[in-house]
């Protein structure tokens, strides 16, 4: 078997290609959120490529394999102990995504807080405002991208709302390098100074892209800045053609999930302790577009 491994510039992402007669494979061993996550996979045998990558997780002692797979994954992923955990439609170049995921440690398969997000979006979907998200920014307030000027007070922003965070948001230089090559910032300024943004990742090849990086100043909240970012976020990716927006946010916080729903989101399933964000390990729910 042919193996071909490559450091990222952050470190705590490993990327590596396994090339078989049967599949091909790219995984990112994602060291900060203790999982394995499949980021491109052509497969003629679903199974075989699953059961190795379960050892290369288990090798590297992750707890977790996240997979968005094409409909022919099913029964071979099945087979080999995935669970599906949602879906995310149009999202390989208009064909729909199956988010597909395998747990190595049981306990991480067992989340504490589902009654309580079930609770949130229950009262999040039941809200019949659904869809009215005209809110004008107030007086002093200015929405636009985010600039490399700007980047050192952005990260002070996000230092400022999370403990920890996923990816390394709190970086200024992965900032800059993934405003270079796939990531797409705005943020609303008051004083000059960033009070709240977001980001949509960009996935060029497969025409998604993905609202997040959601944050705003703790004083600033309660004005609707985050529902004027994501209107915003969504126009310039309307203009760049991209096939599917989707959003994965946190289940266990209300205003993301309430301004989401408003702008036409779909929820979409939910993904068991998926990634380390504010302390510890949270389920996210999946909103499509």
């Amino acid at each position: 078997m042919k193996e071909q491994q490559g450091i990222c510039q952050v470190t705590s992402f490993d990327r590596r290609k396994l090339i078989e007669d049967d599949f091909q494979v790219e995984v990112g061993l994602d060291y900060t959120n203790n999982r394995l996550k499949v980021l491109s996979c052509q497969a003629g045998d679903y199974f075989e490529m699953a059961e190795r990558i379960k050892k290369i997780a288990q090798q590297k002692d992750l707890s977790k394999i996240i997979f968005n797979s094409r409909q022919e994954g099913f029964l071979g992923l099945e087979r080999a102990g995935f669970l599906l955990e949602g879906a995310i439609p149009k999202f390989f170049q208009g064909k729909d995504a199956y988010c597909y995921s395998y747990f190595l440690d049981p306990n991480r398969a067992q989340s504490s807080y589902l009654k309580e997000e079930d609770v949130i979006l229950r009262e999040v979907t039941g809200d019949m405002e659904a869809g009215k998200s005209d809110r004008a920014l107030p007086a002093g307030y200015n929405l636009r991208e985010v600039r490399e000027d700007d980047v050192n007070s952005l990260v002070n922003l996000y230092r400022k709302v999370f403990v920890s965070y996923p990816s390394p948001l709190l970086n200024p230089d992965y900032i800059l390098e993934t405003m270079k090559s796939q990531a797409y910032f705005l943020a609303v300024f008051h004083n000059d100074m960033p009070v709240s943004a977001g980001s949509a990742e960009m996935d060029f090849i497969n025409q998604n892209a993905e609202i997040t990086d959601l944050a705003t100043h703790p004083e600033a909240r309660g004005l609707g800045l985050i529902t004027v970012i994501m209107r915003g976020l969504e126009r310039e990716m309307l203009k760049r053609k991209f096939k599917c927006l989707y959003s994965l946010c946190r289940a266990g916080i209300p205003g993301v999930n309430r301004a989401l729903y408003k702008l036409g989101y779909t929820f979409r399933g939910r993904l068991i302790n998926n990634c380390h964000i504010g302390g510890r390990f949270e389920d996210m729910n999946i909103w499509v577009k």
